[in-house]
Formats: structure tokens, sequence, C-alpha cells
């Protein structure tokens, strides 16, 4: 393999430095820049295999128009769900939702146009006990606090402001 060097190309030496660099009896000097140079190209070019592959998406819409829930079905589908650490991390939102939810119809049942009489006695008592609380959740879920929550959503009058949910604000998340 012939190469041709010539003095414009390069320093007087170069020519003598690039014959000993082919030579396999020479040894070349370990250049450290040059193999991090080597090692970063080489990382950079995995980084844009997989960045190239990426797809964004503009989710817009109202407030429980669904962009949440796209994403996490998105994940359920294409990265075969969620971990354990990811399930036990969301265990408060979903606390808070059904809180959230349970507050909401009790509220709204006497603010929806007619409103929904809670008829049954044990209903009245458990909505009473939910609107004592307030917004936030309880920190932990008592027995107690579990059997009102059931005993509202059990409740044909409650189902029946759920039926109603276009009439006022709920979460998505509430269903049956």
């Amino acid at each position: 393999q012939a190469v041709r060097i010539t003095s414009s190309d390069c320093s007087p030496f170069s020519w003598i430095i690039y014959a000993f660099s082919k030579m396999p009896c020479v040894s070349r000097v370990n250049n450290p820049e040059k193999e991090n140079s080597k090692e970063l190209d080489l990382l950079l070019k995995d980084i844009y295999k997989t960045f190239s592959k990426t797809i964004n998406i503009l989710l817009l819409g109202t407030g429980e128009s669904g962009k949440t829930t796209i994403c996490k079905q998105m994940k359920i589908i294409h990265i075969k769900g969620f971990t354990e650490k990811e399930k036990l991390e969301k265990i408060p939102f979903i606390k808070q939702n059904v809180h959230e939810s349970i507050i909401s119809m009790v509220t709204a049942s006497s603010v929806i146009n007619p409103p929904v009489k809670i008829r049954d006695g044990k209903t009245k008592e458990s909505a009473e006990y939910i609107l004592r609380l307030g917004a936030e959740p309880p920190s932990t879920w008592t027995n107690e606090y579990v059997q009102h929550v059931k005993t509202l959503w059990a409740d044909p009058d409650i189902q029946t402001v759920f039926q109603r949910s276009n009439e006022y604000q709920l979460i998505d998340s509430t269903q049956q």
C-alpha cells in the first residue's frame, strides 16, 4: 500500500512518524485524548440511535380530558406496565382520588339542580362524616373511614349523583 506524503501536506518529519506507525514491530503510543474522543464518539452514536427512534408528542387539553391517561396507557402497552415500586408510589394518589371523588359526589348531591336527596339514615351519617373530614383525605385509612366510603358508594342516591357527573366537576378516574 503506497501512500504519498508531500511536504505541503505535513511537517518534515511527519512521514517518518507515519511510516513507523504502520510498521508492525513498532508499538503505537497510547493517546488518552484520542481514546476518550473515540469513546465519546461511540457514546454519541448510541445516543443518536436511541433518540432518532424517539417520538415527541405534545398533548393539549383541559383538566380531566385524558392527557395523563394516554401516557399511562402507552407505558402499559409499550413498556410492559409499571414496576412494583411505581405501583406503591401511586397508592397515595389513588387514595386522594377516592376521597376527592366521594366528597365531590356528596357535595354535589345538594348543589345540582334538581338536588338529589340522600334518603337513607346510614348514608346521611356517612355523608356527614366525609364532609367533616374536608378536602384532605385522612392520613391513615381506618376501617371506619373505609366503611363510610363503601356505604356512600353503595347508596342508590349517590349512584344517581354519579350518573349526573356531567353537571359538576368529577375526576375521570371515578368509576363503578
